[in-house]
C-alpha cells in the first residue's frame, strides 16, 4: 500500500490551508498573536456553536419558526487556549 504524499494532496482540507497560507511570506507570523493559527480557533470555535444552536433551534438563522425559542444575540467569552486569550461570541437563545 503506497504512502500518502501529505505535501500533494488535494483534498479540500490541503487545498483550504494552501490557499491560507498562500500570501503568508513569513510563516512564523501565523503562530503570533493575531496570527492565523489563533483567528483560526476562533472562528472554528464559534461555527461549531452556531452550528449547535441551529441544531438545537431546529432551524437556520433568520429563518421563521413556530418555536417560541429562537436566537436572541450573542455574549461574548474568553477562552484560555494554547494560543493564549481568545474572545469568542457564544450564540444564545430565549430559553
Amino acid at each position: 500500500m503506497a504512502k500518502k504524499d501529505n505535501l500533494n494532496n488535494n483534498d479540500p482540507i490541503s487545498k483550504a490551508v494552501d490557499l491560507l497560507l498562500e500570501n503568508t511570506e513569513d510563516l512564523t507570523t501565523v503562530f503570533k498573536e493575531g496570527g492565523l493559527y489563533k483567528e483560526l480557533t476562533k472562528r472554528l470555535v464559534e461555527k461549531m456553536l452556531n452550528s449547535e444552536m441551529q441544531n438545537y433551534l431546529g432551524h437556520e438563522r433568520n429563518q421563521r419558526s413556530n418555536n417560541d425559542n429562537v436566537r436572541n444575540g450573542t455574549t461574548s467569552k474568553k477562552l484560555i487556549t494554547q494560543q493564549g486569550k481568545i474572545e469568542i461570541d457564544v450564540p444564545r437563545d430565549r430559553k
